[in-house]
């Protein structure tokens, strides 16, 4: 393996490592996916652990429940991920794939099987030093395969890609931030600015009434800038960046939103000048005109929903389990703490003076 990856290996153990697999069907009759993920040898493939610890208020019994979750694979038609904690098992695992789906008639498409660390480094090192960037690859997949040019099964071995970044399920996953980074982020706003320009003529046709359009606006691009919203932990530069993105479609409604003042001239730190004009109304304004709700509210809501709805399952549900991680267990204790989904709700919370067993309280109470 390569020395860089090693040494990730062994400076950060908190290094999770992901497979999207691609598979495509060689027989004419087919296979579910459920029957290839049942066969006996995927039982080899059940043994990433999580460790958690849920708090007594929230657990079903009243007391403090810990132990260690399995999640071996995700599955979504011929999309799949695997989980591993080191690039030996990622590979182990992988090649115990490949002989599941042969035994099935099914074919991974290695040139869309790619690998991503998560945490690289935990972010702390700048992707733009050369001498620690990620390995090209990780993984190495032997085995026999067609040799389109001479025709005969011949034992190969094959590279994969190890990515700085993947989509999966239409969401972005990047090497340095395993929450919402800034890829995820650019792409969410991108497909909302597709989607509206796509019905601009609409939105922008004032005959038809304000309320109405925004209710379209919020149905049809809304939904695109916060797919999956509910389990992001967000920066408040990130939400910003959002809100700004939502104001300035916002602002096509609404009769006058675009118009500018006059330009104003201002001067550099070099020296130089230049000129810039300002909205006439403010984006408080527009919102107010518009009866929109902002964007940090209604993720908000939904993280906020979604935390509720984790508390209130059954202590053997992932999500709940996922939902109250115990990482660092057995190591020292480390500086800082990782920042989730249910941190972020909790710290607001605490802001309107409402501890964590309040908190929990409440959701149980869907008050």
């Amino acid at each position: 393996m390569n020395d860089s990856a090693d040494l990730c290996f062994k400076i950060n153990k908190f290094v999770l490592l992901f497979i999207c697999v691609k598979f495509w069907v060689t027989w004419a009759s087919g296979c579910k996916i459920y029957t290839v993920l049942d066969s006996p040898l995927h039982e080899k493939l059940k043994d990433f652990k999580i460790p958690f610890k849920i708090p007594s208020d929230a657990s079903e019994s009243g007391e403090i429940f810990e132990g260690e979750t399995l999640i071996s694979y995700l599955a979504y038609c011929d999309d799949i991920a695997i989980f591993a904690w080191t690039a030996e098992e990622l590979e182990i695992k992988l090649n115990i794939l490949w002989d599941v789906f042969t035994e099935f008639g099914l074919y991974m498409n290695l040139s869309k099987t790619e690998t991503l660390i998560f945490n690289w480094k935990q972010g702390q090192i700048p992707l733009k030093i050369p001498f620690i960037l990620p390995p090209q690859s990780i993984c190495t997949i032997t085995k026999p395969m067609l040799n389109k040019k001479t025709g005969n099964i011949e034992e190969t071995s094959i590279k994969l890609k190890n990515s700085l970044k993947f989509k999966y399920l239409g969401a972005y996953s990047q090497i340095d931030d395993s929450s919402i980074g800034n890829e995820e982020l650019e792409n969410r706003i991108t497909s909302g600015v597709c989607n509206f320009y796509e019905l601009k003529k609409f939105f922008t046709n004032h005959k038809i009434d304000l309320k109405t359009r925004v209710k379209f606006l919020n149905s049809l691009v809304r939904t695109r800038m916060t797919y999956l919203c509910a389990g992001w932990t967000i920066t408040e530069a990130q939400m910003n960046k959002l809100q700004s993105s939502f104001i300035r479609f916002l602002r096509y409604l609404v009769k006058g939103g675009r118009e500018r003042t006059g330009t104003i001239e201002y001067t550099r730190k070099n020296g130089t000048t230049g000129t810039y004009s300002k909205p006439i109304m403010t984006g408080e304004r527009i919102l107010e005109i518009s009866g929109a709700e902002t964007l940090n509210s209604f993720i908000k809501k939904q993280q906020q929903n979604w935390v509720a709805h984790c508390i209130r399952s059954d202590d053997e549900s992932y999500i709940k389990r996922l939902s109250f991680p115990d990482y660092f267990k057995n190591e020292p204790k480390k500086r800082g703490k990782m920042n989730t989904t249910y941190i972020q709700v909790r710290k607001r919370f605490e802001e309107i003076e409402m501890n964590e067993q309040e908190m929990i309280r409440s959701f149980k109470n869907r008050n």
